[in-house]
C-alpha cells in the first residue's frame, strides 16, 4: 500500500468514527478487487472545493454506466460478487450516506493512468483499476455547508 498525504492540509469539521468507517470500507473494496500481486494508494489533498481522499486499486475497474449506480443499496459490479467476493452490496451505499450527511460528495473514476515502469508492478496492465474518492468540506466552511443542508432537509 501506498499513502501521500500533505505535510499541512485543512482540517474538516466531522465525525471520526463515521469518516474512518468511509476509509476502511473503500479500503476493504481495494483490496478485495485487486489482484495478490496488486497495490493500494490512498491519496489526502486539499481542493478548492474541501479536503479529498482517493483510494486507488488494480482491480478490474468499474464501467463508466454503472458508476452511479454501485452506490446503490445491495448494487454489485458483476452479478456472481457477491457470492465469490463477499459483502452484501451496502457498503458503498452506507459511504454515500456518511459523506453526504457531511455535505460532502463520493464517486468513483478510472485510476490515474502509469507507465508499467512507474507503477512498480510490471504483471499489472496500466488500464485497469478505479479510483474511488469522497471529498468533505473544509471546516471554514462548516457553517456554510450546515445551513446548505438544513434548507435541503426543511
Amino acid at each position: 500500500m501506498q499513502y501521500f498525504a500533505p505535510q499541512n492540509c485543512s482540517e474538516v469539521f466531522a465525525d471520526q468514527a463515521r469518516l474512518s468507517q468511509v476509509v476502511v470500507n473503500l479500503l476493504s473494496n481495494a483490496i478485495k478487487f485487486s489482484p495478490a500481486a496488486g497495490c493500494v494508494t490512498v491519496r489526502v489533498f486539499e481542493t478548492d472545493a474541501g479536503v479529498e481522499v482517493d483510494v486507488e486499486d488494480q482491480g478490474r475497474g468499474v464501467p463508466p454506466e454503472l458508476r452511479a449506480a454501485v452506490f446503490d443499496k445491495f448494487t454489485q459490479v458483476e452479478p456472481g460478487d457477491e457470492r465469490l467476493k463477499g459483502g452484501s452490496g451496502l457498503g458503498l451505499a452506507i459511504c454515500k450516506a456518511i459523506v453526504e450527511q457531511h455535505g460532502g460528495q463520493i464517486g468513483v473514476r478510472d485510476r490515474a493512468p502509469q507507465s508499467k515502469a512507474n507503477s512498480g508492478r510490471g504483471d499489472v496492465p496500466e488500464h485497469v483499476g478505479s479510483c474511488f474518492w469522497f471529498q468533505v468540506p473544509k471546516a471554514s466552511d462548516a457553517g456554510r455547508v450546515a445551513q446548505e443542508i438544513g434548507s435541503t432537509v426543511s
